[in-house]
């Protein structure tokens, strides 16, 4: 449940980057928890073979919040009202293809009920909040999510049925393989076949589905997900005029201490990982 958190404060501040006046959110709530009436509040739409029942931003119609309600709650609270100013190359940037890490500039809140402009105001003010995330996997370690017919990612395919590294063992060559490959996040180990598939999103809940291991046996079979190990340093340039010291909070809008300007070069830095943080002007 913190990785739907995750994404979704991901998903709205790219939402931000890329301009768009809205995004939807599917779902309110989980859906029945029997399977022949999920997957939300209107049964007779759906069917036993929908899997929506857990997509919701809350455990039900009425609540209890899942964390992904309190990210979208924050998010809207630190840059909800706010015109997206700029997007920033961090100073200390990587030349690592890989390396994708996001410093989005905003400016001030807006009274409430105003829309903020979600194409880029170059020529604002200096910023007053930011929303920062690293999606590097440096430093990352290999986490087993599930084993035998259990072993399944749902997520992007990125490559099926690869071969892993004659005289290697298997779960090491697929790590390596999902390490080098752009985007990668999880993979599945089929060391029977000495094969192994690449997934562009983490492996969070293994299907149960003993036909996903491609009509062969599923003993042996494994899951991985890549996640961040290491905290990824970001330095990046606070333009002349703005505020000095910034109030930085987390996913959920817990506060974590305060960050200030480099008064000798200018700089802001930052310990950033794939959960976005906001930098808020005191």
């Amino acid at each position: 449940m913190h990785d739907q958190a995750i994404y979704l404060a991901r998903q709205w501040l790219l939402s931000c980057l890329d301009g768009l006046p809205a995004t939807f959110v599917y779902q309110w709530g989980d859906g029945d928890g029997n399977p022949a009436n999920n997957s939300d509040v209107h049964p007779a739409t759906h069917n036993g073979s929908d899997g929506g029942d857990n997509f919701g931003i809350n455990f039900g119609p009425s609540g209890p919040p899942k964390p992904a309600l309190l990210a979208a709650t924050y998010f809207q609270t630190a840059v909800g009202r706010r015109d997206l100013i700029a997007s920033i190359t961090p100073s200390n940037a990587s030349p690592n293809k890989t390396d994708f890490t996001f410093i989005l500039a905003f400016g001030k809140n807006r009274p409430p009920g105003s829309f903020a402009a979600r194409s880029q105001q170059k020529n604002a003010a200096p910023p007053q909040a930011y929303g920062i995330w690293s999606l590097r996997m440096e430093g990352s370690e290999a986490k087993l999510v599930g084993s035998g017919n259990v072993s399944m990612c749902p997520g992007e395919l990125l490559q099926p049925d690869i071969s892993s590294i004659q005289g290697i063992p298997a779960t090491s060559a697929c790590e390596e393989a999902c390490r080098a490959a752009p985007r990668c996040r999880s993979f599945v180990v089929r060391p029977g076949a000495n094969r192994c598939t690449l997934y562009g999103s983490r492996c969070l809940v293994p299907a149960l589905d003993t036909a996903h291991c491609g009509g062969q046996s599923c003993a042996g079979v494994k899951a991985y997900t890549l996640r961040q190990t290491a905290v990824q340093t970001v330095s990046f340039m606070q333009p002349p005029g703005g505020p000095s010291c910034f109030i930085v909070m987390d996913v959920f809008g817990t506060p974590n201490g305060t960050q200030c300007v480099n008064v000798s070069t200018g700089m802001l830095r930052v310990n950033a990982t794939e959960a976005p943080m906001y930098l808020i002007a005191t």
